[in-house]
């Protein structure tokens, strides 16, 4: 283990040495600062054996943030950007539908529709990390071609409250609503991504970039605490997605310029939910539920969304 750490030390000094002696003329610098636009929606739905449950979460949150690249002689780009939105009551609902598994209880008459809809006021907030390295070995001017990867973490969390639901057919006497908080609800995603990547130099003040991947790897976590429940639900999943963006950079100056930016992203993962009842839940009156616990409840999370930024950055 020692010589592996001295091993990575004497490299490391190495890269650094050679750093020192490349020309700062071959090394470009941009910091932006950046306000956006998100939404879209973040879902996660589980088959419990009692039926489907199915809660969509509005993802529309504005957004500040700041990035910094760094490019080496045109041929390698590395960037960095974190984005970070306050609470904030969402423009949507929170949307919970439910089809239950009438067979379990003679006196349930099935129902192959929706069963009980419900929908919440939320609160929102956001925070989201990204790193990006892009490679263009083929490049004909004013167009390089290359190649895109990176790793990105994004956290969502919500408040719910003031609900109004719907019961149908053998659930109608569930129509009604309550005011007050009902829900907290957060969603962690990591994934990494590798695509292509066109960019396109229009008199050196114009730079158009595409980036278009695919996601073979992400991972979301999720916590929902149902407060009038009084359980907590856990969710562990992983599976793939896809991305694109889309950016211009307008440089009015030598050192200023104007940025837009604009991406969509698509994440669909599997895996398992454990919940876990920390008081007795009012829905079932016939015994206490305190301490009870489920594991291995199949679960699905998604997430399909939107952004478009406006920035400012500079070069040096």
């Amino acid at each position: 283990m020692r010589s592996v750490r001295t091993g990575i030390t004497t490299i490391g000094i190495l890269f650094l040495i050679h750093l020192s002696v490349l020309s700062a003329a071959d090394f470009d610098h941009r910091v932006l600062f950046e306000v956006g636009s998100l939404w879209g929606e973040t879902t996660y739905e589980i088959t419990p054996d009692d039926g489907i449950s199915r809660l969509s979460w509005p993802m529309d949150m504005r957004l500040l943030g700041a990035g910094y690249t760094l490019t080496y002689r045109d041929f390698i780009e590395a960037e960095f950007r974190i984005q970070a939105s306050s609470w904030n009551e969402s423009a949507h609902f929170m949307e919970d539908c439910d089809w239950i598994n009438e067979s379990r209880d003679p006196a349930w008459v099935p129902y192959g529709a929706l069963d009980i809809y419900s929908r919440s006021t939320v609160d929102s907030k956001a925070f989201l990390l990204g790193s990006n390295v892009r490679i263009f070995p083929l490049s004909l001017p004013p167009v390089s071609f290359g190649f895109v990867g990176g790793l990105h973490y994004q956290e969502a969390d919500f408040k719910a409250y003031d609900t109004r639901q719907i019961g149908y057919n053998s659930w109608r006497n569930y129509t009604g609503s309550v005011s007050g908080p009902a829900a907290t609800y957060t969603v962690e995603y990591r994934f990494a991504h590798i695509g292509a990547a066109l960019r396109i130099h229009a008199d050196r003040r114009i730079y158009l970039a595409l980036d278009t991947s695919y996601i073979p790897y992400a991972r979301a976590e999720d916590e929902d605490n149902h407060l009038r429940r009084m359980r907590v639900s856990r969710s562990e999943c992983t599976g793939f997605g896809r991305m694109f963006s889309l950016s211009m950079q307008y440089f009015f100056t030598n050192t200023w310029y104007a940025s837009t930016t604009c991406s969509g992203l698509r994440i669909k993962t599997s895996g398992d939910q454990v919940q876990y009842w920390y008081g007795n839940d009012p829905a079932t009156q016939t015994f206490d539920e305190t301490g009870r616990g489920l594991a291995g409840i199949d679960a699905e999370i998604e997430q399909e969304t939107f952004h478009v930024g406006l920035g400012l950055g500079c070069r040096f």
